[in-house]
């Protein structure tokens, strides 16, 4: 696929969409996640997600914002850098690849985290996120919400031995940056490029991994 700004896509072509449709309705109209794809590929590239803690959700007085909260599950970095304040930033390195599956939609994203004590960059690992989420029409506009979210995480680099046991905080260093950015997007939703002929009022969603049809 080549897009109109001429940046090759990183997905082959879609599938045709060959599925009978049921006739009891006026109209369906199927939107691909090949064309989520392809928006995400454009708006949301590599770099274009970044999120940083502390911030509101997780303040600098939170307990994983200081070495000491690690004094016995990464005693390398407690003992180099004892009692010292620490950030976390969240960067996807790839766009957000998004697939249907019934009425659910499921999102994979990877990133990078990078680990500081007081500015300098101590560790960064590797965060494959994927985020599962219900989806919902209302008039002219599809959209949904996040209802789980999981990930694997392996290490880049650490100046500051083995990092195996922090994976709780991970997790809610995850929860609040990348979580919530996507849900945002998800929330907002797609206005379908009919709104300003026709009101839509029954949903329909077609079985498959590929696309979803609204009627």
């Amino acid at each position: 696929m080549r897009l109109s700004s001429g940046i090759n896509a990183e997905y082959g072509q879609p599938e045709a969409i060959a599925n009978q449709m049921d006739t009891s309705y006026m109209a369906c109209l199927l939107v691909s996640d090949y064309t989520l794809n392809t928006a995400s590929y454009v708006a949301l590239a590599a770099g274009k997600i970044v999120e940083k803690l502390p911030n509101q959700q997780v303040p600098v007085s939170n307990d994983i914002m200081n070495t000491a909260y690690f004094r016995d599950t990464i005693p390398d970095l407690y003992n180099t850098y004892p009692d010292k304040d620490m950030s976390y930033e969240v960067t996807n390195t790839r766009y957000p690849s998004v697939e249907f599956d019934h009425d659910n939609i499921i999102i994979d994203m990877p990133l990078d985290l990078s680990v500081k004590v007081e500015g300098v960059e101590v560790a960064v690992l590797s965060v494959q996120l994927t985020v599962e989420g219900s989806m919902e029409h209302n008039n002219n506009k599809l959209s949904g919400k996040i209802s789980s979210a999981s990930h694997t995480t392996s290490v880049k680099s650490s100046q500051v031995g083995s990092l195996d046991q922090i994976d709780d905080v991970i997790t809610d260093i995850i929860d609040n940056t990348a979580v919530p950015t996507l849900n945002g997007v998800i929330t907002k939703g797609l206005v379908l490029p009919i709104d300003q002929y026709v009101n839509l009022n029954k949903g329909w969603w077609l079985q498959g991994g590929l696309r979803t049809g609204v009627c």
